[in-house]
This record gives C-alpha cells, structure tokens and sequence, in this order.
C-alpha cells in the first residue's frame, strides 16, 4: 500500500503591535501665546500639558470673508501625547498663519501645514494614539500622518459623512 500523508491548514493570526506613544525631549514653549514663532524642532515635546485638565483649540477660519471661530475639545485622557504635541505647537505658535491647505466637501478639512502646502513638518514625527473603529464623529479633529504610525503637525477635522468612515489610524 502507498503512504498516505494528510495536511492540517495552520491557522496563523497576525499581530500588529504599536510603539507605544511617548513624550519628547524639547523643552515646553511658555503658555500664553508670548513665545517666539518656530517651526522647525529636533524632537517632539517632553510632557508639556497637564493631563488632568481641560484643553481646547480654537481656529479661526475665513468663508467668503467671514470669518468663523471653530472650537475643538482636546482630550487629554484618551490621547495624551497627541494633545501634549498640538498644545506645545499652538504654544510655540507654529500654526500662526496657516490656513487649511486641503477642503474635500463631505470628508475632511486638512489644516496645520505652516508652508500651505501640504508637505511641511515641525522636523520631527511622534507616535500618539489611535482610536478604535468607529471613533470618528462630524467635528473630530485628528492628527495626520506623516510617517506610517506617526505623527507631526498637521491635523484634519472631519466634515462630512465620509469622514467618519476613514481607518481608525490618525490620533483624534
């Protein structure tokens, strides 16, 4: 009689496992607004915000020349790191005179780009947290990516209903 062999498939489950968000080395910018414009840093921040406050930003934009405060809810509990980088930014006024370089009716405002165009960066890319499926709301604000995984400056809010589908991968 001939052999016989019998194959088993093997199941093979795949994990993706993420840095782990943290803090930078450059020093904090001074609160209030009196800092120096920067907007090119070696690291992202050390820890910059009190995480058991209250944090919003507020973004004034101009729509047929009126002009509108937007203001978003920062969420120091959820995503500490990415809201200690926006604070520390909106600190050292790198986003002073930006505009929103990119508007996709129904989806998202993409904002923060200091030169208008889409590809600058503060100089550096930290890792921040990401939410889960479903997250995303008409009104988030989130973080874009720069690198696969991580993060720099610019930032999006989401607008329409488009928006709320994209893959849970940038930090609201």
């Amino acid at each position: 009689a001939e052999p016989t062999t019998s194959t088993t498939p093997a199941e093979t489950t795949t994990t993706t496992t993420r840095p782990v968000p943290q803090y930078g080395t450059t020093p904090c910018p001074p609160a209030g607004g009196s800092a120096t414009r920067t907007a090119t840093f070696f690291d992202s921040f050390a820890r910059c915000i009190d995480p058991a406050k209250t944090y919003v930003a507020t973004m004034r934009i101009t729509i047929d020349a009126t002009p509108y405060d937007v203001v978003f809810d920062l969420d120091t509990r959820r995503a500490p790191v990415t809201v200690n980088n926006f604070v520390a930014l909106a600190r050292s006024r790198y986003y002073d005179g930006s505009r929103c370089q990119r508007i996709i009716p129904a989806f998202v405002a993409g904002c923060g780009d200091s030169s208008g165009t889409g590809s600058s960066t503060p100089g550096y890319d930290f890792v921040g947290e990401v939410p889960t499926a479903g997250e995303y709301q008409i009104g988030s604000i989130a973080m874009s990516t720069w690198r696969p995984g991580t993060f720099g400056g610019q930032f999006f809010f989401i607008i329409g209903p488009d928006g709320v589908r994209i893959d849970p991968i940038y930090s609201l």
